[in-house]
């Protein structure tokens, strides 16, 4: 699953219902998933692996912990 800012425009309690399925998808049905996202939270939780982009070049990637802790 491919998701380009799933968050984007949404309201607060919609945010929160769509993140709720994204991360039942990748947890629980074990689903393969990129996602473009604002929301660090979100992937800190969910993701195996982040990357991270400036101006079109990748400057950090990881697991998330090492990402977000020692970037």
């Amino acid at each position: 699953m491919l998701l380009d800012e799933p968050t984007a425009s949404l309201d607060l309690e919609t945010v929160g219902e769509v993140l709720s399925v994204i991360r039942k998808l990748v947890s629980q049905e074990e689903m393969t998933a990129i996602i473009s996202a604002h929301e660090m939270g979100f992937a800190r939780d969910v993701a195996d692996r982040i990357i991270v982009f400036a101006d079109g070049a990748i400057i950090d990637s990881g697991a998330p912990e090492g990402v977000f802790t020692s970037p």
